[in-house]
């Protein structure tokens, strides 16, 4: 059996770190590097059963790469070699122990443990948590806030010394002697930074960014001894090279590594919500843990939700603002569902719980940090390239010196070539050119109601051409209302077999049906996009479409309706409520993009629909299937299709589009098939959803071109066509500053400029 980890890791830089890390996992047969994500810092593991995950820490630790656990005790009175077995094969387990004397466990996890502990309950096992400590996310941003802190006093504090430096670059002449005192704790201090670094990624058998920095200032520093030794051959020192260049590149270092924490932040922002005790309705508090579906809990002012649930007494006012996007404060009462992680401004009310773990909390935090994401295929493009763009360069550089000097005979020269095309080469630009936007798209969408669960497809938001829409549950609400007549003795037939069914149609025959006597019903079938059949009270009953009635032999005028043996053929039409803000979508859409509604409903009330949104292309009773052979056909034609549905029973046509939004109820939200989920049924976010996806493709496609121009241009600019063009020596220091504006060129277009 295989366990699937997906840890926090410290040191996890740029896709240099990646690479390397996928070396070290090389040497184990029994695991497997599925994925290393730069920007959450976060690796993906796939381990075969009974592997020592202790074997693969400790080797991460030489090369300075830390995964950040948490440890908990656990009291279990009636502890035994049963829970052994069941921790070795929990996926969120990574090691334990037992004290069999203390009935204690000590449990080494990487996520929270408040799921595993009512796991074990569920066992039959009597379990507390011993000490309740920080979250993993509390101890993650420790050590984030940690690292940040001492990179921007790095920068601060090398820039300050090195600020003499820089006036000697502009007219300040510094005696060589002071400029070295200056220049010795910038690079074996400050630089010792990129240094370990790159003695880490030699080790582990890779090439950095920090190894060229490393042998860039260091060639620099220890080749200004060559002045002491013959100022003939060696004209001047670049003891200012050295010091200038870390500085520089530690402040743009610290802008990076700055957005990618403000990427976190907000996930911890957000986990935050999540209270660890609950008051229930006997005034006896508990751990967020113990708390079961059925349980009816207490939020007074200032409390947040343990739980999605619907309330049973009382009414307040709540703030969703945390992640559904309404920032206004929103009036609930009896009846009303409330989410996990909203907190109640004022009022009292007291609460059902209905979902304690599949909550659309749980489920955000599981997209946000834990989902394992799919590549798009310009990071694949950009992990190609990072992986021979340090060889390249390095190359090139050597290519360089050696032209220089050997056929030029100007050892400065070729010095200051190879120094400057060291520096000036960007790999960590392009390394987060494209993560960095895809985890800001998805913090942006959170912030709106609006999961991203599939990044790959953002990157196809800018070809769209034809937007399809479902028609119930999307573009109406999913009510329907019945507008015919049908007897009292028919509907009980009706009744009694939809009531073994969960569908709009369904909903609107029980509304309708207000007796509890039902009739006994027999060979039930249920055909997907046509209807059922079934004999009921002895009597055949057919309810469905026009296919349904055609399958069975009846050739009948109507779109949609019932036969009931020894009463005859009845059509029933229906009506639905179109949703608020649905004319002003169309209407917008409208404008660039081909509009089609393909539907399973009837044509006539397809084309009432249609006809008041001022859509002119729609198609009615159609199958799931035959809505995904539809958008096949559109994507043959040349097309890019964007499906908008309703999620579960759109989910064959979802995953055909090339990019899908489902426009859901939050409670079903870990079963859509959408790449973009709407928290809430609300339609007005798909035009904010199709934004962020339109601004994140345009984003990371800009990157990628802005970093591979830049190296182009710079590396051979660097290398000597500067001397050539310019008859003078280009200055590794403008190579730093072009290498820091570079990232934080990249960081700027990633993080800032979004549309709303």
């Amino acid at each position: 059996m295989e366990k699937l980890f997906k840890l926090p890791v410290k040191g996890v830089d740029c896709v240099s770190c990646a690479r390397a890390i996928k070396n070290i996992a090389k040497n184990y047969s029994d695991i497997e590097i599925i994925d290393v994500d730069i920007t959450s810092s976060t690796i993906t593991i796939k381990l075969e059963n009974g592997y020592n995950f202790k074997k693969l820490n400790q080797e991460l630790a030489e090369f300075g790469y830390k995964i950040i656990t948490q440890t908990y005790e656990l009291y279990v009175s009636n502890m035994d070699e049963n829970l052994e077995n069941f921790l070795k094969n929990h996926d969120l387990v990574i090691n334990f122990g037992f004290d069999q004397e203390l009935r204690i466990i000590r449990l080494e996890v990487s996520n929270d443990v408040s799921e595993l502990i009512r796991e074990i309950r569920n066992l039959g096992y009597r379990c507390y948590l011993i000490n309740q400590e920080k979250s993993i996310f509390d101890i993650e941003y420790s050590e984030r806030v940690k690292e940040l802190k001492k990179l921007k006093y790095s920068a601060i504090i090398s820039s300050a010394i090195a600020f003499p430096l820089l006036l000697h670059e502009f007219g300040l002449n510094l005696n060589p002697i002071f400029q070295m005192v200056l220049a010795i704790p910038i690079q074996f201090y400050f630089g010792l930074y990129f240094i370990k670094n790159a003695y880490k990624s030699l080790r582990a058998g890779n090439l950095d960014m920090n190894v060229l920095i490393s042998l860039g200032t260091l060639s620099a520093f220890f080749a200004s001894f060559l002045h002491f030794v013959n100022p003939h051959v060696f004209h001047h020192v670049y003891f200012s090279a050295s010091g200038i260049i870390i500085s520089v590149i530690l402040l743009g270092k610290y802008f990076e590594e700055r957005a990618k924490f403000k990427v976190f932040e907000n996930l911890r922002s957000l986990y935050t919500k999540k209270p660890k005790k609950v008051l229930l309705e006997t005034n006896k508090e508990i751990d967020i843990f113990e708390l079961s579906e059925g349980d009816v809990f207490i939020l007074k002012e200032g409390f947040i939700s343990p739980a999605d649930g619907i309330v049973v007494e009382g009414e307040g006012i709540f703030d969703e603002s945390a992640f559904s996007g309404e920032s206004f404060p929103i009036k609930k009462s009896i009846n009303d569902f409330v989410y996990q992680g909203t907190m109640l401004k004022s009022g009292y009310v007291k609460v059902k719980a209905i979902n304690v773990k599949n909550t659309i909390f749980n489920e955000i935090i599981r997209i946000s940090r834990y989902e394992i994401r799919e590549r798009t295929k310009l990071e694949s493009i950009a992990d190609r390239v990072s992986a021979i763009f340090i060889p390249v360069v390095l190359t090139f550089a050597i290519v360089v010196f050696f032209f220089w000097y050997v056929f030029f005979n100007n050892f400065e020269l070729a010095l200051l070539s190879l120094i400057s095309v060291l520096v000036i080469a960007c790999p960590c630009a392009i390394g987060i050119a494209i993560p960095l936007v895809i985890a800001r798209a998805i913090n942006i969408g959170l912030k709106k109601g609006i999961i991203i669960k599939n990044s790959k497809s953002l990157e196809n938001a800018n070809l769209i051409n034809v937007v399809v829409f479902d028609k119930t549950g999307t573009l109406t609400e999913s009510k329907l209302t019945i507008s015919s007549y049908i007897p009292e003795e028919h509907l009980k037939y009706l009744a009694s077999v939809e009531k073994l069914v969960s569908h709009p149609i369904s909903n609107a025959i029980l509304n309708l049906y207000k007796g509890n006597d039902f009739y006994e019903v027999s060979d039930f079938e249920y055909i997907k996009g046509e209807g059922i059949k079934a004999r009921v009270n002895n009597r055949k009953l057919l309810f469905g479409n026009r296919k349904l009635f055609f399958r069975e032999g009846f050739n009948v005028d109507f779109d949609f309706g019932y036969f009931i043996e020894g009463y005859g053929s009845f059509s029933i039409t229906f009506e639905n409520e179109i949703k608020k803000d649905a004319k002003v979508l169309i209407s917008e859409l409208r404008k660039k993009y081909r509009v089609i509604v393909l539907s399973g409903d009837s044509y006539e009330n397809v084309r009432k629909v249609c006809e008041k949104l001022g859509i002119d292309e729609f198609y009615s009773n159609l199958s799931p299937f035959e809505k995904a052979d539809f958008i096949e056909s559109l994507k043959k034609n040349g097309n890019k299709v964007l499906y908008v549905g309703d999620g579960i029973n759109d989910a064959i046509a979802l995953s055909k589009a090339d990019l899908s939004i489902a426009v859901s109820n939050a409670i079903d939200i870990a079963k859509e098939s959408g790449d973009i989920v709407l928290f809430k049924n609300d339609i007005s976010s798909i035009l904010k959803a199709f934004s962020i996806s339109k601004t994140s493709a345009y984003k990371m496609r800009w990157n990628l071109f802005w970093t591979f121009i830049y190296n182009i241009i710079l590396i051979p600019f660097a290398g000597g066509l500067y001397f050539i063009l310019f008859n003078d020596y280009f200055n590794p220091i403008w190579s730093a500053f072009a290498m820091a504006i570079s990232d934080i060129i990249v960081v700027y277009n990633a993080i800032y400029n979004w549309k709303d």
